[in-house]
């Protein structure tokens, strides 16, 4: 999620209302809307409509960001239009990177390529990288959008369990 992503609303009137920006810093939404549009959030389950920020939680994640900056590496964030920086807790300290890459975890389960989005009690999560009606059937994944195919195998069972970076291209390229 890129930061200052915004969620939007667009009432009857036609206005467009920004209810909350990611701030990816902390990992959570900030509510903008103001008092007037407060019976906007009113009808979402879970969330009180006076909440200010709600986080998003550190649920497992299948891919992270990562960046090169003064020779370290860091985790990264989508800071759009101006590219990838480091994540900080403040603007200032969010200096670009010099390469940026995503970061995930791929393995091979029944021969068929997966990324591993989890790992819980020696399952693992996969997503079907190529899904084909033959992967599909040697492994039992179930659909869960269109074209994403998922399934839980054992731990001991994937071969060529790895994490690898797929670099993004540099801005001067």
């Amino acid at each position: 999620m890129p930061a200052n992503a915004t969620l939007l609303a667009y009432p009857s009137d036609g206005v467009e209302v920004v209810l909350y920006t990611y701030q990816a810093e902390q990992r959570g939404w900030l509510r903008l809307a103001g008092p007037q549009w407060r019976h906007l959030l009113a009808a979402v389950p879970g969330l009180s409509a006076d909440q200010e920020y709600v986080p998003t939680g550190e649920a497992p994640r299948s891919t992270q960001l990562v960046g090169a900056y003064a020779g370290g590496e860091y985790e990264a964030v989508a800071d759009q239009p101006g590219g990838f920086r480091v994540l900080a807790m403040t603007r200032a300290a969010r200096y670009p990177v010099e390469v940026a890459a995503r970061r995930l975890r791929t393995a091979t389960w029944r021969g068929v390529p997966c990324l591993v989005l989890r790992e819980e009690g020696g399952w693992l999560r996969l997503r079907l990288r190529r899904p084909d009606p033959d992967a599909v059937t040697t492994t039992g994944a179930q659909c869960h959008e269109r074209g994403v195919y998922e399934v839980w195998a054992p731990g001991g069972e994937l071969t060529d369990d790895r994490v690898v970076d797929l670099p993004y291209p540099r801005r001067d390229e």
